[in-house]
This record gives structure tokens, C-alpha cells and sequence, in this order.
């Protein structure tokens, strides 16, 4: 109902916009700026409170004219209808939620819409747009007021891998209820401003996560020893995989690649060597995201596959069972009073009986022909499948523009900075000092990142042609999205808008034409090659950057 207000709401202003328009046109009715600031310093006095202020500054009153409070009551209307009641009617599962929120999260707040576009249906999230949201994430002690929190997350956890008897126990039960108010936070971040997520992830979520990292490797144990499947009782080593505990490392992992994107977002990254430790982190960090992941989905489809494969065989058994049964209760039935009833049924019937399946045979062949079936791919199959996809472009594009950047330090296009009051170590330490607390993945040293990133023994032309292998790799990863995902995925739902593909497209083909260029400067030598100038900007998409020579 509250929905199908706003709709009123929405069609209501667009009829009042309509209406303004047409007698701005009529010459008799279109008054200048001047009449209509006249008209508003009349009605009200921007200087009320002046005797309140002493000799302080004046905050100056800005008066909108009716048709532009008008555009600006549709933006706030449409922003609540999209952001607000598409996710309390449409939010049913945790990763949908999280899609969602990523979007309203990643929306403009600026609100202030041109009068002379007339169809402006983009989401403008301000601070009213948001509150709405956090006020209706968790309300009744349910999720979006109609999910029961721990049962979302044991369905998160089997969607991830987590096989469904871990959930059932009495210790998995337990650290789902423990699992409650992080997974909530995970949430609950997105509706933050974009500076405000960094400061929460640092301040609460790193160290509550860590202390999650212990407790799943606990749930790990206690699941192995019920069930006896090694590493507890000196019988050998571990026989099953981690589940819990990689899918909370899955988790916490994702948490540290969005800190780092928010501080590329955020300008916090600035030059080409900390753009260079930032991004070979974030490879890193995401080549484990991917492991984690794959591993996971590997290890659940083949356990589908291993229980459609029982069901089938209990299938085969069972028609099996039901056709001996029919076979010997036939076998010991009495003789037919009537010889000749019998074989005119034989005469009448042969062809029909075979027509119909009345031939006793057929059942049990047709059941050894039974095989498992393949599961069907669901929407959230599809949804899922796209952020792996999203996930090796994003490593892939990390890696190519640390190989861009190595590529342009051998030709001395660029240097390291030099400082006088600290060194390269320490602003790395400082830099990734808010992963300190937590366990898994180990927080990884300087020295990692300049063994890492040294491509002293690699020639300039085959480091410019695997570079150049990387953004190749990236666009036909997109071109997949855009083709076959984003096609089949409703957009509400889908991790990546098709706005935002685009953008990463251009700067795959930005980056490859310099390449390019940075190569035939390369291979023509001479002094010229260090008079060229890099430069690195954020215009074509905000966490990936477009690298230009000169």
C-alpha cells in the first residue's frame, strides 16, 4: 500500500510538473526569477532569527521556484519507491539484500535535479533516503521486518557451500545466534556514508570478525569429532574441508577489499606507488576471495551431484522392487476359469496393453535406465555465478595496472617517491595497519610486496605483452557480463549495473591504446622515453584508474 502511494505520489507531480511547464510557456504566465524571489522575501523573512545570532555570519535561505521544489519532491519520491520499498518488498536473502544495498550505497546524494531534464529517473540517496533504510533493515526482531535472521544465514551458508548438518547441530545453532549482529553489520555499513564505512569497518567489524575467525575453526573441530572424520582422534590427518571457517574467511576477506576500494574511492590513495601497494594487496586479497569461493562451490555441486546420484540409485531400486513384486504375485495366481476369454483379452488387448504400458517388462527396464539428472540453474545460481565472474575481472585488473605501473618504473617514465621524514615500509605498515587484528589471511609485509612486485628479471617487452594480456582478459570478462549475464539477471539483483561495465570497458581500452603507445616508445629508445609524462585519474570509474602518457 505504501508503495502504490508513492506511485500516486510520483504520477500526482509529474502531472503538477506537466502543468507548470505549459504555463511557463504562455507569455502571460511566465514570470522572471526576479518576480518570484520578490514573492518569497514577502511571504517570509530569511532574517527571522537575526536578533538570535548576535554578529555571527548568516546562514543565506535559498528559495526554489514551483517547479523545481516540484522536481525535487518527484527525486525524493522516486529515490523512496526504488530504494526503500523495492527492498523491503523484493529483499529475500542475504546476498539480495546486500546487492541492493551496495547500489543504494553507491547511489548520488545530490538531489538538486535539472529543471530542463524532464524524465530524471535516477536514485538520489540523501540522508532521509537512508535512515529509511536503516530504520526498516531490522524492526519485530526480523530482517526487513519479515525474516528470521539466523534462518537467512543458515540459508547464506548452504548457498556457500556449508553442507546443512553443520547448521542442525547443537554447536552450529549456537554460532549461527553468535553470527546475528555481524552479519546485520555487514549490512547495516552500506547504509553509511562512503568515509563513514572505512572508519566502522576499522573501528568494529575487523575485530569482530577475527573473533569469529577462532570460534568457525571451533565449530570446524566439534563437527569432525561428532561425526569422526579424522584430525580428533589421532586416526590421521583432516578428511573434509573447512567449511565454516572458509566461508567466515570468504566474509571477512570481502570486508577487507571493500576498506581498500573505499580508500581508493575516497582519494586516500594518491601517486603511483601507493596506487602500486594498494593494488598488488588488493590481487592478493582477491586471488584469495576467488580460492575460497571456487573451492567452496566445487566442493557443494559435487555434493549434488553425489546426492542426485543416490536418489537415482534408490529410484532404480525401488521400481526394481515394485517389478519383482508385480512379477511374483502374477506368477503364483491360479488359473483362469475361462482359457478362451483369456486369449481373446491376449488377442484383443496385445497391442493396446503395449500401447498403454500394460507390458509387466517395461517398468523395470526403464529403471535401469534412470541416471541423475544435472540440478537446474536457478536466478540465484546466475546471480552468483556473475560475482565470480565480477571477482577474476576485478584481480585481473588490479594485476594488469601494477604491471602498467612496473612497466613505466623500467622506463623510468616514473620513481619512486623519496621522503625525508619516513621510508616506503612504514607507509605501507600504515597503510594496511587496520588488517593487524585479523588471522586469516596473515597481514602481509613490505618485504612481500617488493618480492611480489619486482620484475627486474622480466624483459620490458614481455612485461608491456603480459600487461597487456591482463586488460585483453578483462574486457572479454565484461563482454561475457554484459552478453550473457546481465541479460538474464533482473537489475535490482545483479552485482554490477550496466553503466558500470561500461565504464571498466573503457578503461580496459584506454589502458591497452597507452600500452600500446608506452611500447613503440620502448622499442624506439633513445632519451625520449623518459621525457614522457604518466598520468593517473578516476574519471571513467571510480576504483579503477585510467593510466595516459605524454
Amino acid at each position: 500500500s505504501v508503495k502504490q502511494t508513492i506511485e500516486k505520489g510520483l504520477q500526482n507531480v509529474d502531472t503538477l510538473i506537466a502543468m507548470l511547464k505549459q504555463k511557463q510557456k504562455q507569455p502571460s504566465h511566465n514570470p522572471s526569477n526576479d518576480d518570484y524571489n520578490l514573492i518569497l522575501l514577502q511571504t517570509f523573512d530569511p532574517n527571522v532569527n537575526r536578533h538570535l545570532l548576535g554578529n555571527s555570519p548568516v546562514r543565506k535561505v535559498k528559495f526554489n521556484t514551483p517547479l523545481q521544489s516540484l522536481q525535487y519532491l518527484r527525486a525524493l519520491f522516486h529515490s523512496i519507491d526504488s530504494s526503500v520499498c523495492n527492498l523491503l518488498l523484493r529483499g529475500n536473502s542475504i546476498d539480495r539484500i546486500r546487492r541492493m544495498l551496495s547500489h543504494i550505497s553507491t547511489s548520488t546524494y545530490d538531489l538538486d535535479v535539472d529543471s530542463n531534464n524532464k524524465n530524471d529517473d535516477t536514485v538520489h540517496v540523501n540522508i532521509i533516503v537512508r535512515s529509511l533504510v536503516v530504520l526498516n533493515l531490522y524492526f519485530d526482531d526480523l530482517l526487513l521486518g519479515r525474516h528470521i535472521l539466523p534462518l537467512e544465514i543458515a540459508r547464506h551458508m548452504h548457498r556457500h557451500g556449508v553442507p546443512k548438518p553443520i547448521t542442525d547441530t547443537v554447536y552450529g545453532l549456537k554460532f549461527l545466534d553468535r553470527l546475528g549482529k555481524p552479519m546485520y553489520d555487514t549490512l547495516k555499513v552500506l547504509t553509511l556514508n562512503r568515509n563513514r564505512q572505512r572508519a566502522y569497518l576499522d573501528g568494529v567489524m575487523f575485530s569482530e570478525w577475527a573473533a569469529l575467525q577462532r570460534e568457525a575453526v571451533e565449530v570446524d573441530r566439534a563437527f569432525c569429532e561428532e561425526f569422526r572424520l579424522g584430525g580428533s582422534d589421532g586416526s590421521g590427518g583432516r578428511t573434509t574441508m573447512p567449511f565454516v571457517t572458509n566461508y567466515v574467511l570468504g566474509l571477512t576477506v570481502g570486508l577487507m577489499v571493500h576498506y581498500l576500494t573505499l580508500g581508493i574511492e575516497l582519494d586516500l590513495v594518491t601517486g603511483h606507488y601507493d596506487m602500486s601497494t594498494t593494488y598488488w594487496y588488493l590481487d592478493f586479497l582477491l586471488s584469495t576471495q576467488l580460492n575460497v569461493e571456487n573451492g567452496m562451490r566445487e566442493s557443494m555441486i559435487q555434493r549434488r551431484v553425489l546426492q542426485a546420484k543416490i536418489e537415482a540409485e534408490d529410484i532404480t531400486a525401488a521400481a526394481a522392487a515394485v517389478a519383482a513384486t508385480s512379477s511374483s504375485s502374477s506368477s503364483s495366481g491360479g488359473p483362469s476359469s475361462s482359457g478362451s476369454k483369456s486369449e481373446k483379452g491376449k488377442k484383443r488387448g496385445g497391442k493396446k496393453s503395449n500401447r498403454r504400458g500394460g507390458n509387466t517388462s517395461t517398468p523395470s527396464n526403464a529403471a535401469t535406465k534412470i541416471v541423475p539428472t544435472k540440478p537446474i540453474e536457478t536466478a540465484e545460481d546466475r546471480e552468483d555465478s556473475l560475482e565470480l565472474l565480477i571477482l577474476e575481472m576485478r584481480r585481473t585488473k588490479c594485476r594488469g595496472i601494477v604491471r602498467f605501473i612496473s612497466a613505466l618504473n623500467q622506463a623510468e617514465i616514473v620513481t619512486p617517491p623519496t621522503y625525508a621524514f619516513t621510508t616506503h615500509e612504514i607507509c605501507f605498515q600504515k597503510r594496511f595497519h587496520s588488517f593487524r587484528t585479523i588471522h586469516q589471511p596473515r597481514l602481509l609485509t613490505f618485504d612481500d610486496f617488493q618480492a611480489g612486485s619486482d620484475f627486474s628479471s622480466v624483459t620490458p617487452k614481455d612485461l608491456l605483452a603480459s600487461t597487456t594480456g591482463c586488460f585483453k582478459t578483462c574486457r572479454a570478462i565484461v563482454d561475457v557480463i554484459l552478453k550473457q549475464h546481465l541479460t538474464t539477471i533482473e537489475p535490482v539483483y545483479s552485482a554490477i549495473r550496466r553503466e558500470e561495465a561500461l565504464s571498466l570497458v573503457k578503461v580496459c581500452v584506454g589502458n591497452s591504446l597507452f600500452l600500446h603507445k608506452l611500447s613503440q616508445v620502448v622499442e624506439e629508445g633513445g632519451g625520449n622515453v623518459s621525457s614522457h609524462k604518466a598520468s593517473f585519474n578516476f574519471k571513467t570509474h571510480n576504483h579503477f584508474c585510467s593510466i595516459t602518457l605524454s
